[in-house]
């Protein structure tokens, strides 16, 4: 049944769901039974049932970021070597896991080696932008200051020519990739 229901998911989701399927199972399984051979068992539900309400308090965190995974693996989501923006740090997706993402930091447009790790709740919590969709480009903003006694002129113009220049580098690189 959990095949069927999740055949739009890779093997490693369908496992990890079939696993704790089977925990649920034996857990539901080993307290009927105690409850059938133990009758004082009844009277202590209450006390397990408000157990049980503290703990899915307190890993609340946990269950948003596994239930994110699934998010994460449908249509929409995003995979592998795909390049996202999330909040202010643009990267390349290097491992999705059941409970964090870590991506490869391209914050300034190219890879810097950084990894950073966040965990999957943050697609509820926050903007994702998704920029595999532009060929892996990723916008870059850049300040710079200007004195009073500049020529805005001759600033612009320089300003520019790095631009021709530099989309000249992306055409190029554009062509590649659709080829």
């Amino acid at each position: 049944l959990i095949r069927k229901v999740s055949a739009n998911f890779n093997e490693y989701r369908q496992n990890t769901l079939i696993k704790i399927n089977r925990i649920v199972f034996k857990t539901i399984l080993i307290l009927i039974i105690l409850g059938l051979f133990f009758s004082q068992i009844t009277t202590f539900l209450p006390f397990l049932a408000i157990i049980g309400t503290g703990l899915a308090f307190a890993v609340r965190d946990i269950i948003s970021s596994f239930l994110a995974w699934f998010v994460i693996g449908g249509e929409r989501g995003y995979r592998t070597g795909q390049i996202v923006g999330i909040s202010d740090v643009v990267g390349k997706v290097i491992e999705v896991k059941p409970l964090i993402t870590v991506l490869e930091d391209r914050t300034h447009g190219y890879p810097t080696g950084k990894l950073i790790s966040f965990p999957n709740k943050v697609i509820f919590e926050g903007k994702i932008s998704h920029y595999s969709h532009n060929l892996g480009l990723v916008p870059v903003e850049t300040e710079f200051l200007l004195s009073e006694n500049t020529d805005l002129d001759l600033a612009e113009s320089k300003l520019l020519e790095i631009a021709q220049e530099i989309n000249k580098e992306i055409i190029t690189m554009i062509a590649e990739k659709s080829s």
